[in-house]
C-alpha cells in the first residue's frame, strides 16, 4: 500500500472489503465462518479507529456493513433497521455515492424476498442518487438490469442534454464509443494531479476541435487557472493557481456564469451572438468559437473547462460537445481523486518533517497512522549529539524572535550535512541536535566533519553581518539502542533510548572540558572501515558521568583550522606518549612532553588542560 495508507484509504478498504466479501459468499459453512471473522475484524477497526472519532464520516459505513451481515444471517428486522440507518446517515452527511449504494443494497434485499414494491422505492432512490453523483454508467446498469423496478421512476436524474440556442439533443446520439473509452481510460488512469492535468488538456485539444484550452479549478470560494494548452505547443503549461480575476487571456464573464449556473455555454460566433458580446476579452481578440463546461462531481463544482477556436465559427459541433461533456464527467471524478491523493501526499510529507521516514522504516510501518504507542525495534547505530557553545550567553543578548531566527538559521546549515551522510534527525533540543546514523560509523564521522566545515561557511556569513562566530561541540558513540514510541495515548513521540544515547550526550559534554570540536568513543573507532582516513588522536580513558566502565575518547581534528591541524599531526606521537605517562602518574615526565608539544604551536587547548592537571596532581 502507498505511504498514504491509513489516512483515508484504510477505512474505505475496510468498508468495501467487507461488502465485497459478503456479496460473494457461497453456501460453504467454512467460507461463511472465515468471511464473518474477516468482516468482524474490519468492523472493529472501522468502528474503533474511525467511526468512534468521526461518526459523521464513517458510522453509516459501519451500519451498511452490519445490514449486509444481518441479511446473510437471516435477521430481517435488524437488517431493515440498519439499511435505513445507513441511508439516513449517508444522506445527512452528504455521502451521496454511499446513499446510492445503501439504497441499491436495500432494494436487492427486498427483491430477494419478493417485495417488489418496496424494492422499487429503494431502487428508484438509488437511481436518482447515482444520477446526482454523475455515475452515468451505473445509472445505465440499473436501468438495464432492473427495468421493472424503475418503470415508475419520475426520472429525477440530471438531464444529459445540453442547450445551444433553442435546440437540444442527447449526448449519446453523437458519441464515438472508441474515442470515449480511450479518453476516459487515459484520464481515469492518472492519480498524480500534475500528470492528470497534462493528460486532460492533451485529450481536450486533440478531440474537442480547440485551438487553446484552459482548465480552471475551484478552491474554496475562488476560481484559479491551473493549466493551459495551445494547439501548436506540445507542452501543457501547469500554472501556480493564478486567480481568475488576474488572468486576462480568457472570457471571464462566461467562466463566472458557468461557475454560477453550472450550465454549458457554446458560442458559434462569440462577437455576434449570446449574452457575452460585451466581454472585454471577446471584443479585444474578436473571438469566434467558445465552449465552456463545468466539471461537477457529487453535486459540487470541481472546475471548468474553457475552449476557444478563433479560426472558424461553429467549431464546437454537437459531436465534439457530446464527447467534451463525457470527458468532463470523468475528469470531475478523477480530479477529486487526484486532489485527494495530492493532499494525502502533502500530508505525508508534512508528517515526515516531524517523524522521519527512516524512523517509520525501522519500525516496519508504511505510515505514521500505523504507528502505535510502544512500537519499538532494537539495533546498533551511531548516535550524534551536537551543541552550540555558550548558547545561553548568546541568547540573553538577543530578543526571543531573534533567538528563534538564529537557531533555525543555524540548524538550516547543519541538517543537510547529516542527511547527506545517511543520518536523520531524531530531535532538536533547543540549539542541540540528536541524530542517528543507522548504516555505518563512517557516515557519522564524515557527517560530523561536514557539519564543522559547514560551520565555517556559516560563521563567515555571520561575520559579514557583524555578528560573532559561534563554535560547537560534537560527540559520537556507537552502540545498541531502542528506537520506538514513548508517551501517552494523547501525545506520543518517536525517539531513541538506551545507553548509547546517554553516552553520546556525555561525550559531547566532554568536548567542552577538553576544548575540542569532535570526540568519538573507542566503540565508534572500532567500527570505522579505515580509521587512517581521519585525523585522530587518543585523548583519554574516562568514566563518563553515571557510567561504571571507562570509555576511550579520541579526538577527530580533520576539520580544525589548517595551522592547528598541522600542529596536532606533528605532535601526535609525543602527545599520546605524554597522555600515557600522565595515566601512569609520571607527572614530571608527562609535563616535559606536553611542554615539548607546545613548541610546535600554542593553540592546542587539550595540552593546556593536561598541564593544569599535572601541576595540580604534583
Amino acid at each position: 500500500m502507498l505511504g498514504s495508507s491509513g489516512l483515508v484509504i484504510q477505512p474505505v478498504f475496510y468498508f468495501y472489503d467487507s461488502l465485497i466479501a459478503l456479496a460473494s459468499l457461497s453456501d460453504d459453512e467454512n467460507e461463511i465462518s472465515e468471511v464473518m471473522e474477516r468482516v468482524a475484524e474490519n468492523q472493529r477497526e472501522l468502528q474503533q479507529q474511525w467511526a468512534k472519532y468521526a461518526p459523521m464520516n464513517y458510522q453509516h459505513k459501519v451500519d451498511l456493513v452490519e445490514a449486509e451481515k444481518y441479511r446473510i444471517l437471516g435477521k430481517k428486522a435488524e437488517a431493515i433497521e440498519l439499511y435505513d440507518k445507513a441511508i439516513s446517515g449517508a444522506k445527512t452527511n452528504e455521502y451521496i455515492q454511499e446513499e446510492a449504494l445503501a439504497n441499491e443494497l436495500a432494494a436487492k434485499f427486498y427483491l430477494d424476498r419478493q417485495q417488489e414494491k418496496l424494492a422499487s422505492v429503494y431502487m428508484m432512490e438509488a437511481h436518482y442518487c447515482y444520477s446526482q453523483w454523475g455515475a452515468i454508467a451505473k445509472v445505465k446498469h440499473l436501468e438495464k438490469n432492473y427495468p421493472q423496478l424503475l418503470k415508475t421512476s419520475n426520472n429525477k436524474s440530471y438531464d444529459t442534454t445540453w442547450v445551444q440556442g433553442t435546440s437540444s439533443f442527447n449526448d449519446t446520439d453523437f458519441l464515438d464509443l472508441a474515442t470515449v473509452i480511450k479518453s476516459t481510460t487515459a484520464i481515469s488512469s492518472e492519480i498524480v494531479l500534475e500528470k492528470l492535468l497534462a493528460t486532460l488538456m492533451d485529450i481536450l485539444i486533440e478531440n474537442a476541435g480547440a485551438q487553446r484550452g484552459i482548465l480552471i479549478l475551484a478552491h474554496g470560494e475562488g476560481l484559479f487557472i491551473e493549466a493551459t494548452k495551445e494547439e501548436y505547443s506540445e507542452k501543457v503549461s501547469l500554472l501556480q493557481s493564478i486567480p481568475l480575476s488576474e488572468f486576462k487571456m480568457v472570457a471571464s464573464k462566461i467562466v463566472y456564469y458557468v461557475a454560477r449556473t453550472c450550465k454549458t455555454i457554446v458560442l458559434n460566433n462569440a462577437t455576434r451572438e449570446g449574452n457575452f458580446t460585451d466581454d472585454t476579452y471577446i471584443q479585444q481578440y474578436q473571438c469566434q468559437s467558445i465552449a465552456c463546461t463545468p466539471l461537477i462531481n457529487q453535486g459540487k463544482l470541481q472546475g471548468i473547462i474553457y475552449l476557444e477556436n478563433n479560426l472558424t465559427t461553429g467549431a464546437f459541433s454537437r459531436e465534439r460537445m457530446a464527447l467534451l461533456r463525457t470527458i468532463a464527467t470523468q475528469a470531475a471524478i478523477s480530479l477529486e481523486n487526484a486532489q485527494l491523493y495530492n493532499n494525502i501526499t502533502k500530508l505525508s510529507q508534512a508528517y515526515e518533517r516531524f517523524v522521519p521516514a527512516q524512523f517509520l522504516s525501522f519500525l516496519d510501518k508504511d505510515s505514521i497512522v500505523d504507528v502505535k504507542l510502544g512500537n519499538q525495534v532494537e539495533r546498533e547505530m551511531t548516535v550524534l549529539f551536537s551543541d552550540i557553545r555558550d548558547f545561553t550567553t548568546i541568547s540573553e543578548q538577543i530578543t526571543p524572535a531573534q533567538n528563534f531566527a538564529f537557531i533555525n538559521e543555524y540548524l538550516g546549515y547543519m541538517e543537510p550535512q547529516i542527511q547527506a551522510h545517511g543520518g536523520f534527525i531524531d530531535k532538536y533540543i533547543g540549539d542541540a541536535i540528536m541524530a542517528l546514523f543507522p548504516n555505518s560509523a563512517d557516515d557519522a564521522v564524515k557527517g560530523a566533519i561536514a557539519m564543522l566545515q559547514e560551520l565555517k561557511t556559516y560563521n563567515s556569513e555571520r561575520q559579514q553581518k557583524n555578528l560573532k562566530p559561534i563554535s560547537i561541540g560534537i560527540g559520537l558513540h556507537t552502540g545498541r539502542l531502542i528506537l520506538g514510541t514513548v508517551g501517552g495515548f494523547g501525545r506520543m513521540d518517536g525517539t531513541a533510548i538506551g545507553d548509547a544515547v546517554n553516552l553520546s550526550s556525555r561525550v559531547e559534554e566532554l568536548t567542552k572540558t577538553y576544548g575540542v570540536s569532535l570526540l568519538i568513543t573507542h566503540q565508534t573507532l572500532a567500527r570505522l572501515n579505515n580509521p587512517l582516513e581521519y585525523d585522530l588522536r587518543f585523548i583519554e580513558q574516562v568514566k563518563a558521568k553515571g557510567k561504571a566502565k571507562a570509555v576511550g575518547l579520541f579526538e577527530v581534528f580533520s576539520a580544525d583550522p589548517p595551522e592547528l591541524r598541522d600542529v596536532k599531526i606533528a605532535t601526535k606521537q609525543k602527545f599520546e606518549r605524554a597522555v600515557l605517562l600522565f595515566h601512569q602518574e609520571l607527572f614530571p615526565e608527562a609535563t616535559d612532553l606536553f611542554q615539548e608539544c607546545l613548541e610546535y604551536g600554542q593553540g592546542d587547548r587539550v595540552i593546556y588542560s593536561y598541564l593544569e592537571r599535572c601541576q595540580g596532581l604534583q
